[in-house]
């Protein structure tokens, strides 16, 4: 079994790629409701998007995937979290930090559920166990 936590990235400053001082409180609200640890972390190309990652998983470094920072098809974006799943070692978990519309799609893409737009910080739980999927919605 693998799972990977997908979470949309906090608020941002406006007009800027930085976390708003209200993006940070909240990310770091998430982080104190959470259990357990993260193996491996993945980032979008966006600060914003390593900011809340830093908040969620504090003292992990996370690596950047420029793919989950593309406007792809749904298809596309599920071989990129079939290609995170790909990395991490058996009973491991991952938090990947991205955007809205991009989560969505992807978690579709894999699993075939559509959910909702994302607000700041919400998130999908995907578990992978003998190559099926499964997903729970982490709404605030």
């Amino acid at each position: 079994m693998r799972a990977i936590e997908i979470r949309r990235h906090a608020q941002r400053e406006k007009d800027e790629d930085r976390l708003s001082d209200a993006g940070r409180d909240l990310a770091a609200r998430v982080a104190s409701s959470t259990t357990g640890s993260f193996d491996r972390v993945f980032v979008s190309p966006a600060a914003r998007a390593s900011e809340t990652a830093e908040l969620l998983a504090p003292g992990q470094s996370p690596t950047v995937i420029a793919r989950l920072g593309s406007d792809a098809e749904p298809a596309a974006l599920a071989d990129v979290l079939r290609g995170l799943f790909g990395e991490l070692p058996e009973d491991s978990r991952a938090l990947v930090v991205g955007h809205t519309p991009l989560i969505e799609k992807s978690v579709a893409g894999l699993t075939g559920h559509e959910i909702a737009p994302l607000a700041e910080c919400e998130g999908v739980l995907v578990v992978e166990e003998e190559g099926a999927y499964r997903m729970e919605e982490l709404r605030l």
